[in-house]
């Protein structure tokens, strides 16, 4: 099921380019962004790439160094616990994830803002 959802997925950001629409692409699913880098989707001068603050930074960083449109996706404001929440519940591992970078930014503080 997973595989025809990321099919699903890269056919809809197929779509969007060839409609000529403005797509930030929300994801940490590495297969999923090799695959759009791939077939150039992510070099179009109207795609983004955006990513949670601590999930996958050296991801988010390598695609920065291939000059792709990436930012880093920040929550705030009176409702972040219940987006953070969300998140977590849509893929549980991204907690883990989250988790482990945060060690390992804090043993190497120059990681931190690179990307």
């Amino acid at each position: 099921m997973q595989v025809m959802s990321e099919e699903r997925y890269i056919d809809f950001v197929s779509m969007c380019i060839n409609s000529n629409h403005s797509l930030s692409v929300a994801t940490h699913d590495e297969n999923i962004l090799m695959d759009l880098k791939a077939k150039g989707f992510l070099y179009s001068p109207n795609v983004e790439v955006e990513m949670l603050d601590g999930v996958r930074p050296d991801l988010l960083k390598s695609l920065k160094e291939d000059n792709i449109q990436a930012k880093v996706y920040v929550t705030y404001g009176s409702e972040w616990y219940l987006y953070l929440v969300h998140r977590i519940a849509e893929y549980p591992p991204n907690i883990y994830i989250f988790i482990s970078n945060m060690i390992e930014q804090n043993t190497d503080r120059e990681k931190i803002h690179t990307y």
